[in-house]
């Protein structure tokens, strides 16, 4: 049992509904099921009820919601003194490089939380629009990217994947393909493909191309631009069609239909990258906190 998932608990105490707790938790909700049942296991109870009407707490429940506040009051009073602690050591400082492909709202809604969380902490977000190069993890405390530059880093640094978005393609208005479901990669033979940061030969843009073109057979023409922008404006325009990450549907033009893509393989990760070779505790915290968010 860890304070991890004495917070969830009592989050779920509270709202009484699990899918919007593991909304608020960022993680999914067979995820929390499995928290709060090993939690059950733990105290040998059941405190949740749950019925076609809704999630109530049971009376072991509500007797260990009763106890877990003031001990989770207690905690964070110590957490906050630690880090009132670590400012005045000079590590109220934090530098986050974050690529414009990585900005998901799963992660602008973790560094809101971390910026009110942790309010003393000084935080400067730089966004990065273009290319993600190795280098630019040792400018920063934390570098948020899309590149997988894992094999390639220093022994002063670290890296972990967050997360994986699923793929869609972005079809012109009209388009032979507006009446499907679902596509696999090698439907796009004769197709143009448009592709952003075509020369980030680390990132999933790129990869995605070669990975389509590959299941082509060569059959595929590429048409290279700066940004993603740019491309969906392209494809609104019938001058081809554009593999996107999920959360990228929403910004489409309004004649832009996006289908999603079955290739296991054409994916668009989210890695985090910590520095150490500065030595910062704000960087540190900030580090543990996302893994613990992302990789429940």
């Amino acid at each position: 049992m860890t304070t991890e998932r004495l917070e969830e608990f009592v989050m779920l105490a509270n709202i009484l509904n699990y899918s919007k707790t593991a909304e608020k938790l960022f993680i999914s909700q067979p995820v929390l099921s499995r928290h709060i049942a090993e939690l059950e296991a733990s105290f040998s109870t059941k405190l949740f009820e749950r019925t076609r009407h809704g999630v109530s707490l049971t009376e072991e429940g509500q007797y260990l919601l009763k106890w877990v506040l003031p001990f989770l009051e207690k905690t964070e009073r110590s957490l906050s003194a630690l880090s009132e602690s670590s400012e005045c050591s000079g590590g109220g400082t934090l530098n986050i490089l974050c690529s414009e492909q990585s900005l998901t709202p799963h992660v602008i809604s973790f560094i809101r939380y971390f910026m009110e969380t942790y309010p003393e902490i000084n935080c400067h977000i730089s966004p990065l629009i273009g290319s993600s190069k190795k280098e630019m993890i040792y400018s920063y405390d934390v570098f948020i990217s899309p590149c997988d530059f894992m094999e390639m880093l220093r022994h002063d640094t670290e890296g972990i994947l967050l997360a994986t978005q699923h793929s869609r393609i972005a079809i012109p208005p009209f388009h032979r393909f507006g009446d499907k479901t679902g596509m696999i990669l090698e439907n796009l033979k004769g197709e143009t493909l448009i592709v952003p940061y075509a020369d980030e030969m680390f990132g999933p843009y790129a990869r995605n191309a070669m990975a389509a073109n590959k299941k082509c057979h060569g059959l595929l023409q590429k048409l290279n631009v700066k940004h993603p922008v740019e491309g969906l404006l392209m494809v609104e325009l019938g001058l081809g069609m554009m593999l996107i990450p999920d959360y990228l549907k929403s910004r489409v033009y309004s004649q832009t239909r996006t289908i999603p893509v079955s290739d296991a393989d054409c994916i668009f990760p989210i890695y985090a990258y910590l520095n150490h070779s500065t030595s910062n505790p704000s960087a540190e915290l900030f580090y543990g906190k996302m893994k613990q968010k992302f990789l429940q």
